[in-house]
């Protein structure tokens, strides 16, 4: 054998020795896998490097992060260990149709912040639970095991799942520390849920655009049954892209929140057409210029809700900061409707905005406070069109505003909408609630120079409803006199 024959069998060698001390498992393998069979976590505790996964799922697999001690006849059963180091390292990994993993354990990050690291992954229709058992663990004892995923790095999401079948169900943990890391992310047409069985999940985020929920592509799916926290700059809670769709629900039996805080932390986002929000729970974000719901690029955001003896039961949305507003619409075609309830606090804040060929629509509750608070506003060739009640209080605050060519409706009763499908709710129970008096298009303003409608730079205010003022020199309509706006009054 030549020498340079000899030095290359050491340094493979060598490598070798090295993959095996440092890595456990050779690259892109798994340290436990199940390839059709069922595994649990017999290591108690792996060491994930080198970009491998902790367990693997494959051809209908099913790996469970626990594992079992015995004590004569009895076993007993623990939660177990999976940490994961950079880069790309993942804890749970399920590939394929029928492949499952399930956490009844912790899966966490070891040293420092590792970039693209995985909780748990669901590819090519596997399925990632994050959940807990009931299984003895003592001699006399019974208790859960509960599932926990902590990531820290660059892009690090919470749980992942890929591709048309693929699901990522989450009823425990999921914290994430890393810019633009996740909670959930759901892409190519999958689905992920933050609860499982009537059991709601608790996703919390910490750092820049690091998002609780993500459904990423056309068909994609997000429902949040849980609470979702988020706190960072450009921090959303839920977001929607490329014609996918997020749900925040509510139940009788479970009442999901999510909170945002930070700079433009939105509580929900849908972007581009096709892509949609719905709001059936609780929204409250608390940054400056943060929305609770936003709708841009074509899109559409609706906040369905229930308002009984004065109380809002579901449908709700609170922002407080300045410059918040409750619901935006923004860019050609996009859509915001609003059936529940939206309170504003903070300067310049708004309850409902529509711009740039937009439509906002308000067939439920809309209250602002603040200096220059607005209930409505519609600009550049936008529409806002008030069909429910609108109180704001403040200095200078306005119930309804247009400017740059916007049009601000108020108006008592269903309007002809011509077949637009525009309202989340059948034609049939419109007109019942229209019979009733439910659209009763009125307008509270309170506060010194209080306005009912405000409209400048070419606009159009309309008025077709109700306007009561209160306060030091209110008026009813006022326009700034540089421009050239046109309001009317057709009613009280």
């Amino acid at each position: 054998m030549s020498i340079r024959s000899g030095t290359k069998v050491f340094i493979l060698c060598f490598l070798a020795i090295l993959l095996t001390f440092f890595g456990g498992a050779a690259f892109g393998d798994a340290y436990i896998t199940a390839d059709g069979t069922e595994e649990i976590n017999y290591l108690e505790e792996i060491d994930v490097h080198l970009g491998n996964y902790g367990m693997w799922a494959i051809n209908g697999g099913i790996v469970r992060n626990f594992y079992t001690t015995t004590s004569g006849s009895r076993t007993y059963y623990h939660e177990g260990l999976i940490v994961t180091y950079p880069d790309g390292s993942h804890g749970m990994v399920a590939e394929g149709s029928g492949s499952e993993a399930w956490n009844f354990g912790t899966i966490q990050p070891g040293g420092d912040p590792a970039d693209g690291v995985y909780g748990m992954f669901a590819v090519d229709g596997g399925q990632i639970y994050n959940s807990r058992t009931y299984e003895r663990t003592g001699r006399y004892s019974y208790e859960w095991l509960t599932g926990s995923i902590i990531t820290n790095g660059t892009g690090s999401h919470g749980m992942v799942a890929e591709g048309p079948g693929s699901g990522a169900w989450n009823s425990e943990t999921i914290s994430t520390l890393g810019p633009g890391s996740y909670g959930m992310l759901a892409t190519n047409g999958s689905e992920i849920r933050n609860h499982i069985d009537g059991r709601s999940g608790t996703i919390t985020t910490l750092e820049y655009g690091s998002h609780g929920m993500v459904a990423d592509g056309n068909g994609s799916q997000a429902w949040n049954g849980g609470d979702i926290s988020t706190e960072g700059d450009h921090a959303y809670g839920m977001y929607a892209t490329v014609g996918s769709t997020i749900n925040n629900n509510y139940t009788l039996l479970v009442d999901s929140y999510i909170n945002t805080s930070g700079f433009e932390a939105h509580g929900m986002v849908a972007e581009g057409s096709g892509s949609t929000a719905w709001n059936y729970a609780d929204i409250l974000t608390t940054g400056e210029s943060a929305y609770g719901m936003w709708a841009t690029d074509g899109a559409q955001a609706y906040n369905i809700g229930i308002n009984v003896l004065g109380f809002s039961v579901a449908g709700f949305i609170e922002t407080e900061g300045e410059g918040s507003h409750g619901m935006v619409a923004e860019g050609l075609g996009s859509i915001a409707a609003n059936v529940g309830s939206i309170e504003t606090s903070g300067m310049n804040a708004l309850g409902m905005k529509a711009s740039g060929l937009a439509l906002a629509i308000n067939l439920g509750d809309i209250e602002t406070s603040g200096t220059g608070s607005v209930g409505m506003g519609a600009e550049n060739v936008a529409l806002a069109l008030n069909l429910g009640e609108i109180e704001t209080e403040g200095e200078a605050a306005h119930g309804m505003q247009a400017n740059n060519l916007g049009l601000a409706v108020n108006m008592k009763g269903l309007p002809d909408l011509e077949g637009l499908d525009i309202i989340p709710l059948p034609d049939t129970l419109l007109d019942i609630l229209d019979e009733f008096g439910f659209f009763p298009g009125e307008i509270v303003t309170t506060g010194y120079g209080a306005h009912g409608l405000y409209a400048r730079d070419f606009s159009v205010a309309a008025n077709f409803g109700d306007i009561f003022m209160k306060g030091n020199k209110p008026t009813p309509t006022a326009c700034w006199p540089r421009t050239f706006p046109w309001l009317s009054t057709l009613a009280t």
